[in-house]
């Protein structure tokens, strides 16, 4: 699965547990924790912008936080351009060209979802 919205949607709702909705124009997708951590009580109505974990390295590392400090980030140097990473305890790697579409392949495999192609 390539990096982009569509990922950072499945991310939001399989590794964070969020509703997730997409705009009219399928060009965004939005998250019902509307800025809240993910997982508490909705106080009020809304919704906030899902984070682009699969492109942005600092929501990325938000991902690496569900899981705790058993986490493995490579760089391979007998492939150019190639992240590897995994979580531990599923003892799972994905790889791909950055380091957050990695952790969000990752991520997804080690809540058990079978990553799309």
């Amino acid at each position: 699965m390539k990096p982009g919205r569509e990922l950072d949607a499945l991310v939001a709702e399989k590794v964070f547990g969020c509703k997730t909705a997409w705009a009219m124009n399928r060009e965004n997708v939005f998250c019902g924790c509307a800025g809240r951590p993910h997982g508490a009580p909705v106080v009020s109505y809304g919704a906030a912008p899902v984070k682009n974990y699969s492109t942005d390295i600092a929501a990325a590392w938000e991902v690496v936080g569900r899981f705790g400090d058993e986490f493995i980030l490579e760089r391979w140097p007998e492939f150019r351009n190639t992240w590897r990473t995994s979580f531990q305890r599923d003892r799972e790697w994905a790889s791909a060209a950055t380091a957050p579409h990695a952790i969000c392949l990752a991520a997804l495999r080690a809540v058990g979802h079978e990553v799309p192609a």
